[in-house]
């Protein structure tokens, strides 16, 4: 479900941390999830946009050129953004102050764009263009989205067209999501729990007079106190070793990162908490550019034929 996303990142920026919760925005698109969705997961873009690292970020991305030209929106334009699921079918709304039309921007050669109606709805699905030659990877896989215009200002995603017809008629009812009163941030989600734990929440915020502190916590609810405590444990031990596997080439930076985590238990909660000055967020930053730049200049292997084996 993730590797779908990577196309429609693209419309929204980059999806992360802006200043306030509650906008406007964030209240049209929470009115139409259903009061007990699974899982929701608001982004504020509103005032994130005008942070100036950010702003250049977005004055340098070739992908910022492409989105204006197909359809005259800019980055300014995106005002909030919502994930959320229920009982297996999930949809991604997109807020903008001007309509998106996504025949404009989902066109060949980059994409296969259909168009076909569901629920009274004009649905676009998506595909992209499948890789013909080399071997086949994760990365090449091919996958689809679905896409509708729910209204001039409110553009949805959908898995698949099944799952679209499920997801308009639950955003057709009167009904709205409200996150609990606890979960405050520019960033925000909650997910029901299951077998595994009772409820995960996350909130997240820029801090700091400049703002530009990251802070973030995690938490989750386990049955017991007991639970909470053995899973603390255990998410401590794992995070240390993605830390090092991941970030091997700068064990330094990762030594820092690990500093930044507070890894806490209030009753049958586990309670991570995060907050990261701004000079190791642009270390940090350097360090994953540096490591995407490494992964491009890499060869791509050759498809070996079974004759010459």
């Amino acid at each position: 479900m993730v590797k779908r996303f990577s196309i429609i990142v693209v419309l929204c920026g980059l999806l992360s941390i802006s200043l306030f919760a509650g906008s406007a925005a964030e209240k049209k698109l929470l009115s139409l999830v259903p009061a007990n969705a699974d899982g929701v997961l608001s982004i504020d873009l509103g005032a994130w946009l005008d942070l100036p690292a950010v702003r250049k970020t977005l004055t340098e991305s070739p992908d910022i050129s492409i989105l204006k030209k197909r359809t005259g929106l800019v980055p300014t334009d995106l005002n909030g953004a919502v994930f959320w699921g229920s009982k297996g079918a999930w949809t991604f709304l997109v807020s903008t102050k001007k309509p998106f039309d996504p025949a404009k921007f989902f066109k060949a050669p980059e994409y296969i764009c259909k168009k076909t109606t569901v629920d009274g709805k004009t649905l676009y699905t998506v595909t992209p263009p499948k890789i013909r030659s080399g071997k086949k990877s994760k990365k090449n896989r091919q996958y689809s989205f679905c896409v509708v215009m729910f209204t001039p200002g409110v553009t949805a995603f959908f898995q698949d067209p099944v799952q679209a017809s499920v997801c308009l008629k639950a955003m057709k009812k009167p009904q709205g999501y409200t996150f609990p009163g606890n979960i405050k941030g520019s960033v925000r989600g909650f997910i029901a729990g299951g077998k595994e734990f009772d409820k995960l929440t996350v909130s997240c915020f820029m801090a700091g007079p400049k703002k530009d502190v990251f802070c973030g916590t995690l938490r989750i609810t386990f049955a017991s106190a007991q639970q909470a405590e053995e899973m603390r444990g255990q998410a401590m031990l794992m995070c240390n070793l993605l830390l090092i596997q991941s970030m091997k080439d700068n064990p330094e930076l990762g030594t820092e990162l690990m500093q930044q985590l507070n890894f806490d238990v209030q009753g049958t909660d586990v309670v991570l908490t995060v907050k990261l000055p701004p000079e190791l967020m642009e270390r940090l930053g350097k360090y994953a550019a540096k490591q995407k730049l490494k992964r491009k200049s890499k060869p791509t292997p050759k498809a070996v034929s079974p004759a010459a084996k």
